[in-house]
């Protein structure tokens, strides 16, 4: 499955799944700087670098995937990406405990289970998602890094954050004995007693991304680059395939009609 998207730098929240930047003062090895873009797009932490449990995952290795499309002189970069994010099954028993209806916690463990079970699966193998990403621009990656010509390297931000409305105050508080990190033991003071803490208890948000950074090829830049063609709507189609009817029935009558 392929999707296509315009890249707006100018507008980083007009670029559907990505947020796309302009970047100015971009390092290169040589010393050198350029102008460039960082490709950037929200992602569970579990689709990044996999996870032992509740049951074993490791990502595809051709996800999550970024190169520069084509020939050169280069104007649009191939991501791909999991179809289903890792967390969707791979959690589902922590998010079991969240959904109000049976059903609901029932269809993700079937959905789970055939996942896992069905290892030689040919459509999963297909789950990967490829997302072209367009721009005005020439791309180089090369003087980013001397090793690659084409492929992009990916950087990674695994974080989280309190949300204030998943956190309401004041927050709720527990007392805990203090474990030993090795035996597992409470911990005792001189006295004998046990060794408390006081602990506040807060909801996290993940907000792991990733992101690709490309330079802007500006002596590779041709005037007026071919750009990719402009996908049509339907209406644009029908009104094509009437004035297309129209002509072959020697008809001139629909030439001017308005169907959009």
């Amino acid at each position: 499955m392929l999707d296509i998207t315009y890249a707006n730098p100018d507008r980083p929240e007009r670029n559907r799944e990505f947020y796309i930047i302009r970047e100015s003062n971009v390092e290169g090895h040589n010393g050198a700087f350029y102008d460039g873009c960082c490709i950037s797009r929200k992602t569970g932490s579990g689709d990044i670098i996999g996870s032992d449990k509740p049951i074993p995952f490791e990502p595809k290795p051709e996800s999550m995937h970024a190169e520069l499309f084509g020939q050169p002189p280069y104007q649009s970069v191939l991501i791909s990406w999991p179809a289903m994010e890792a967390s969707a099954l791979f959690d589902g028993e922590a998010i079991k405990p969240y959904f109000f209806y049976d059903s609901t916690k029932d269809a993700f463990d079937i959905a789970r289970n055939d996942f896992v079970q069905e290892k030689d699966d040919m459509e999963r193998k297909k789950n990967v998602l490829y997302c072209l990403v367009v721009f005005d621009d020439s791309l180089k990656v090369d003087v980013l890094d001397k090793e690659r010509t084409t492929e992009i390297q990916m950087e990674v931000v695994t974080a989280s954050t309190c949300h204030d409305r998943f956190n309401p105050r004041p927050l709720p508080e527990l007392t805990r004995n203090v474990k030993d990190s090795v035996t597992g033991q409470d911990v005792t003071d001189a006295s004998g007693n046990v060794v408390t803490e006081r602990v506040v208890i807060v909801a996290k948000e993940g907000i792991s991304q990733v992101y690709w950074r490309v330079a802007i090829d500006r002596k590779g830049a041709m005037k007026g680059a071919i750009k990719m063609p402009k996908i049509k709507t339907p209406a644009e189609l029908a009104r094509e395939r009437a004035l297309l009817a129209a002509s072959n029935a020697n008809v001139t009558g629909l030439e001017n009609l308005d169907i959009s």
